[in-house]
């Protein structure tokens, strides 16, 4: 939702350029996916995904559970 003194409304941002190329999929199917690396549940260590390069398929599930 846009602030009430906002001078553009949302319809204005949506069909803006810059939000056009935000919602433009920047990947296809078969690219490499980029590198990251985040904690374990338990913050004692941590992942990188390139570690797992080659060796089996990775599934990267983003949602929530609750």
């Amino acid at each position: 939702m846009t602030p009430e003194d906002s001078p553009k409304t949302i319809e204005d941002i949506i069909a803006s350029p810059e939000y056009l190329d935000m919602m433009t999929p920047k990947v296809a199917v078969g690219d490499l996916a980029h590198d990251f690396t985040l904690p374990t549940l338990d913050g004692d260590a941590e992942v990188t995904l390139s570690t797992f390069a080659q060796n089996q398929p990775v599934a990267l599930i983003f949602g929530s559970y609750t």
